[in-house]
């Protein structure tokens, strides 16, 4: 009994990820709704042309030949802003060694703004996204997918560049809430004095500028959803107060008001620093840190699960060579041992950077050398190895000096980097784009040198 063409459709509906099926001309024979919502497409496909969207896809060229295996491509989505991107999977339908219909599969990546050009807070990431073979990231995705079913407080610990607010969105994407806002606020950027009105909302007349009719906070606006509460740590202790209430009484205070406005979120917090240390130097209220840390989940750094590091590169190789249009190219074994002997710091956020470097630098060879490597990583990879050490193992000079040299070495590359970008507000955030590491966090760094 063959299969009635609408139920083939509303199978299709129900994948997760947009699909488009396409003859090998690129003419788009069937899209779901949701293909189409990713394109940011009104109107159906009725026989539209892929390369009419996409002229500078290289999928779209090929569609007419056999492909080895599946195929991906990231492409900006025309439609809509340019920072807006879709990953492309291509998988053919091969009958007597021609192809007969392409199928492509569409994930969107980044996006914030949807047709009425307003903001929109969903989250694009899930646990498929978080990439690594390793034993300590299998066991904490597994923590996280049980986390995720429940509505309980999750606090996300680890260094800066792990992936917090990536575990976050898998986290809400797997949820009940998943349909619902997911909304970030990062404790660490907002200034002070404006960050109880961010969250909380304002009424009308309650300070000078207030909007008229007030305005409400991201408390209200996510509500049915989650609230990502990143950068706890730096969260003024007046507003931990005000946090703590909301968490034990699931009600809001407007800024300048005396109504209680009921919410329904659930809150995810992150940080890199250690809260424990803050309720002891009483920098952090001590009830609200147990009231955050009902469920914890630590991400180690990129250091202690190394395993990890060859597939991070070869996917962040793949995501750099096609955004920049640059052939595929092969890392040295030289450059391998490094990357794998390197401590990371900046963690997962710094290997992507050093990759979008050395894939946008001048094409020289079709190998990625030492010379590629970014100044700032080559010279601290000037250490020496043990006689006879293979891949797999790390000289450890004495940890005291370790240590020592670390913090001098952060503080000089800190330096330079402003040197070369310049000490203006435009100048830091480049400086802190090239260092792998947040603005927030670099400005926490410089009271420090």
């Amino acid at each position: 009994m063959g299969l009635d063409s609408k139920y083939l459709s509303k199978a299709l509906e129900l994948s997760s990820e947009g699909i488009l099926i396409l003859d090998t001309s690129t003419n788009i024979l069937y899209g779901t709704d949701k293909a189409k919502d990713i394109l940011g497409l009104k109107e159906d496909f009725q026989i539209r042309s892929f390369l009419e969207l996409f002229p500078d896809s290289f999928l779209a060229k090929e569609m007419g030949k056999q492909l080895k295996g599946i195929v991906e491509e990231i492409l900006p989505i025309p439609t809509r802003d340019r920072n807006l991107f879709c990953v492309c999977r291509l998988e053919q339908v091969i009958a007597q060694g021609e192809v007969k219909v392409n199928i492509l599969y569409l994930k969107q990546q980044m996006g914030v703004v949807n047709e009425t050009g307003k903001k929109s807070y969903h989250a694009f990431y899930t646990f498929n996204d978080i990439i690594g073979p390793g034993e300590k990231l299998e066991q904490l995705k597994k923590k996280g997918k049980a986390f995720a079913l429940g509505d309980s407080t999750v606090l996300i610990q680890g260094e800066t560049g792990t992936g917090k607010e990536l575990f976050a969105q898998a986290l809400h994407a797997a949820s009940p809430r998943k349909d619902k806002p997911f909304m970030p606020v990062n404790c660490a950027a907002i200034p002070e004095n404006l960050l109880e009105s961010e969250l909380f909302g304002y009424e009308e007349g309650s300070f000078t500028g207030a909007v008229k009719g007030g305005k409400p906070g991201r408390f209200e606006i996510a509500s049915g959803g989650t609230v990502f509460l990143d950068e706890i740590g730096d969260m003024p202790m007046f507003l931990q107060a005000k946090l703590l209430r909301v968490l034990q009484e699931k009600k809001i205070e407007r800024v300048g008001g005396t109504r209680q406005i009921p919410v329904d979120v659930r809150i995810i917090a992150a940080t890199h620093k250690d809260l424990r240390r803050l309720v002891a130097d009483n920098k952090f209220r001590d009830d609200l840190y147990y009231r955050l840390n009902v469920l914890p989940l630590y991400i180690p750094p990129l250091r202690e699960r190394k395993e990890d590091i060859y597939v991070l590169l070869e996917y962040f190789l793949k995501k750099h060579t096609v955004l920049a249009g640059k052939p595929s190219k092969r890392f040295s074994a030289k450059v391998l041992n490094q990357f794998f002997n390197y401590s990371w710091p900046g963690n997962v956020r710094e290997l992507e950077n050093v990759i979008e470097y050395m894939v946008n630098l001048p094409e020289q060879s079709a190998m990625f050398d030492m010379d590629s490597l970014p100044p700032y990583l080559l010279g601290s990879l000037e250490q020496k190895n043990l006689p006879g050490e293979g891949i797999c193992q790390a000289y450890e000079p004495d940890q005291d000096a370790a240590l020592l040299k670390v913090k001098d070495m952060e503080s000089n590359q800190i330096i330079a980097a402003l040197e070369k970008y310049g000490h203006c507000t435009r100048g830091k955030r480049e400086a802190a784009k090239a260092l792998g590491i947040s603005v927030a966090t670099l400005y926490r760094k410089l009271k420090k040198i």
